[in-house]
């Protein structure tokens, strides 16, 4: 038996800098699982050298790295992979990239989804499990990212595309026991996947992936079984805490006197800022999941556990509410029905204009 705990993003800065908390009911549970996965949604550096791309366009300002040391963070969960493949994993520019990648090399963190050329950020991370063969491919959107597009002398992210995706499982399936495919996809704060993402994933499980399991949305999207595997479009938050930023929306680590004035603004947007600001996580991003995996041999079964991080960064297991859980079971039944899917995906956009659906 062979047990994997896939996590959503984690942002090991913020406010996690200056203390943080593990449940000991999660604790436990991490110990029990064989390896642990989850995504870097932050680059690693001091931020001296930030994306030029997003500094040149206040549509982009949103940038997020955390220090050196924040890697305890991913030590104490026992991270032994993580997937760089998302829209923040280039905030210090191709040169935080790499310093990322060294950091996660020298406490022997696997990593994939990007890389300093193309071949390093097309390939798959691999983790040999009870005498198994794990692989674990990540894709990023290209419309949620600068365009950091590798070659062969320079780096950058594995961008998505529906036919990449396919070729690389017809290409490593064969050389896998077990190859999971997690995408960086689908539109932020909204609970209801895309109906083309819902489709691809069933293409990617039909061609031979094990799973496929999404991030990037900061909220939690429904996970449903298929053909005997499952999908998961997206695990939302795992650790992403508050954080501070300045102009135009970069992250920053203010000092103790300035942490102390009692008028830094607050928000819980995305604004651009003209001075340090607050900018704290809405309810709804403080609750992620752990996809908990079993696999024995053929047989492969999965549980979801929640958890949440409150306001002064104890992360625990907890239970959603009766109302999401409805919410999330809807739809599940739904992506699991392709014609289903395709009417509520019309449905939907009707009724976009009551919060409830929309978010």
């Amino acid at each position: 038996m062979i047990k994997i705990g896939f996590v959503g993003d984690i942002n090991p800065g913020g406010t996690l800098v200056y203390g943080w908390e593990l449940g000991e009911n999660l604790s436990s549970l991490f110990d029990g699982f064989d390896i642990r996965v989850g995504t870097l949604e932050s680059a690693i550096g001091d931020g001296n050298t930030l994306c030029h791309i997003k500094i040149a366009n206040k549509h982009m300002g949103n940038i997020i790295y955390s220090p050196d040391e924040s890697i305890s963070v991913l030590k104490k969960l026992n991270i032994n992979a993580v997937s760089l493949a998302n829209n923040h994993a280039c905030d210090c520019d191709l040169e935080g990239l790499g310093h990322t990648i060294e950091v996660l090399e020298a406490n022997q963190i696997a990593y994939f989804g990007a890389g300093r050329n193309e071949e390093e950020a097309s390939r798959p991370a691999t983790l040999i499990v009870r005498g198994c063969k794990v692989g674990l491919l990540g894709y990023c959107y290209p419309d949620t990212s600068a365009r950091y597009v590798p070659s062969e002398n320079a780096g950058g992210l594995n961008f998505y595309s529906k036919e990449k995706v396919l070729d690389d499982i017809r290409r490593y399936k064969d050389t896998y026991d077990y190859l999971f495919i997690l995408p960086h996809w689908g539109v932020q704060h909204k609970k209801r996947p895309l109906y083309v993402d819902i489709e691809a994933a069933k293409l990617f499980i039909k061609e031979g992936a094990t799973a496929v399991i999404g991030s990037h949305t900061h909220i939690l999207q429904p996970t449903f079984s298929y053909k005997n595997r499952f999908i998961a479009m997206s695990l939302g938050n795992f650790l992403f805490p508050d954080r501070y930023i300045v102009p135009p929306r970069v992250t920053y680590y203010p000092s103790i006197l300035e942490r102390s004035n009692k008028n830094i603004p607050i928000t819980l947007s995305y604004p651009i800022v003209n001075k340090l600001t607050y900018k704290q996580v809405p309810k709804y991003g403080r609750y992620g999941a752990v996809c908990c995996v079993n696999i024995d041999g053929n047989k492969l079964s999965y549980q979801i556990v929640h958890t949440y991080l409150d306001s002064i960064n104890k992360l625990e297991r907890t239970k959603v509410s009766l109302r999401y859980r409805v919410l999330y079971q809807y739809l599940a039944f739904i992506s699991k029905n392709t014609i289903l899917s395709r009417i509520e995906g019309k449905c939907y956009r009707m009724l976009c204009r009551f919060s409830f659906f929309s978010r």
